[in-house]
């Protein structure tokens, strides 16, 4: 039996480069846009991504992924990463959340101030989740464990469709909130996607 497994990080995804090979899935069509209320910033479909598959140490990978304003042509502005992810390697499940922000002025990153406190609030659920962080890496990102009762309700919210609201703050810049809600578009079946790919396939389908 693998042994335990980290949640940090999950798939060597770094949430400011989500193109490199790690399989995160842009979700076209299958979640609503999310509105940026404190910055007004919207973040497209196109940057809204799931992710299911098998890890190379052979544990199970699933989450999603929220990168905001990446694709905007204003120069210059601001980019907001966020992912979530699941590990199960057979005998344990960890859940993680990692968050940064940057600066981005002609095509160059910079770091900004570390989000310090992330929340998830579920429409029709009182309690929101709570993320807070330890220090900053030095590429600026920060990394939390979810508790297993709020990693397995908000992978049921994302299921299920509800409107979340993502809330980030800051020490010294203004707080942002991103909302989002995975739904049905044409054909695609949004409901259950995040379990279809969070259930491991047999390592012969890798």
């Amino acid at each position: 039996m693998p042994g335990k497994v980290s949640a940090f990080p999950v798939t060597g995804l770094s949430p400011g480069h989500p193109h490199g090979g790690h399989g995160w899935l842009r979700l076209l069509g299958l979640l609503l846009p999310v509105v940026t209320v404190g910055q007004g910033i919207d973040v497209e479909r196109a940057d809204l991504y799931l992710r299911g598959g098998r890890l190379a140490s052979g544990a199970w990978g699933c989450g999603f992924a929220i990168l905001a304003n990446h694709r905007t042509r204003d120069d210059p502005h601001v980019e907001r990463d966020i992912s979530v992810e699941q590990v199960n390697n057979g005998s344990h499940i960890a859940t993680g959340v990692t968050a940064t922000s940057f600066t981005v002025s002609h095509k160059a990153r910079q770091a900004r101030t570390p989000v310090t406190h992330l929340s998830f609030a579920i429409d029709q659920d009182p309690d929101p989740i709570d993320v807070r962080f330890a220090a900053a890496g030095a590429d600026g990102a920060v990394h939390a464990a979810l508790a297993t009762d709020d990693a397995t309700r908000l992978y049921a919210a994302v299921d299920a469709g509800s409107f979340i609201t993502l809330n980030m703050d800051y020490q010294d810049l203004p707080s942002d909130a991103l909302r989002f809600r995975l739904v049905p578009d044409g054909a695609a079946q949004a409901q259950g996607a995040l379990a279809r790919l969070c259930t491991p396939l047999p390592a012969a389908h890798r």
